[in-house]
């Protein structure tokens, strides 16, 4: 009977053993990849941040694009007015000029 429960002593023993060294390898293994989550999580946090910072330039870049794209068509528009004075005037003055020959040369 003695050899019986030494040999359940030593069994209990080894079991006790390897599932406590299970344990500890597996609460090793849970503790880093816990770290690594936490690693991952403000990695995401700072991408997440980075994207919405480039998301808020962006929406003020194309707020600017569209009052220079607005701009730049009112001066376009006042530019096309502009060179139409200009013909008219040219047209007044050669028009003046034509004038003043002819009453010269009368």
């Amino acid at each position: 009977m003695s050899d019986w429960l030494t040999i359940l002593s030593a069994w209990l023993a080894a079991g006790t053993g390897a599932g406590g060294g299970f344990f500890v390898i597996k609460w090793v293994f849970e503790y880093i990849g816990g770290r690594m989550d936490r690693r991952a999580e403000a990695l995401d946090a700072g991408t997440q941040q980075l994207i919405n910072n480039l998301q808020n330039r962006l929406t003020t870049v194309e707020s600017r694009l569209d009052k220079a794209e607005t701009e730049l068509a009112e001066c376009r528009a006042k530019h096309a007015t502009s060179e139409a004075e200009v013909a008219r005037l040219k047209s007044h003055v050669e028009t003046y000029e034509r004038r003043r020959e002819r009453r010269a040369t009368d």
